[in-house]
């Protein structure tokens, strides 16, 4: 697997912003690592995950705890995987991150324990202990696409087939 440039990790670390990289930093991130793996023949994935029923939660609970779910999601997220993956909160409870280097079978894998995880272990928001899941949708480069757009589609419309399974679950591209 070839090294990030440090420069990338470092730009990354400045325009962090509560633990999640902002959309318009992840686009460019995701857009360094695409040529990456271009160049150096590697993998990388594309990942949209979304928290299942994110909307009840907020409706529930209010904006407060459905803030703090965010929070520790993201925590959750940013600690499970390597430092120079890009992760970023997309919308609403939606994720996005791109894994360079790793395959979608890798990417699964992890994704799986993670799911695991969250179907076990309880999150606290400030006095409040929900159960939390997600969904998800990995597409691989350049298989499942060769744009962020194209991964992004081919991603998504996973993440989409994996909420019409009854949500809870990991799905990919193909």
């Amino acid at each position: 697997m070839m090294r990030i440039p440090n420069w990338l990790e470092r730009s990354r670390l400045m325009r962090n912003l509560a633990g999640v990289d902002a959309r318009r930093a992840f686009t460019q991130d995701l857009s360094q690592l695409l040529s990456l793996a271009e160049r150096y023949n590697q993998p990388l994935c594309l990942v949209v995950l979304d928290i299942d029923d994110f909307q009840h939660i907020h409706d529930c609970y209010g904006s407060s705890i459905s803030n703090n779910v965010l929070d520790c999601f993201s925590e959750l997220l940013r600690s499970s995987f390597r430092s120079k993956d890009a992760l970023a909160r997309w919308s609403d409870a939606q994720f996005v991150m791109g894994l360079y280097g790793a395959t979608q079978d890798d990417v699964v894998v992890r994704l799986a324990e993670i799911l695991r995880f969250t179907q076990q272990q309880p999150f606290t928001a400030d006095t409040t202990t929900l159960m939390i899941t997600f969904s998800a949708g990995v597409a691989e480069y350049p298989r499942d696409g060769i744009t962020q757009q194209s991964l992004y589609q081919s991603a998504s419309a996973a993440l989409d087939r994996a909420k019409a399974a009854g949500r809870s679950r990991i799905l990919t591209a193909r």
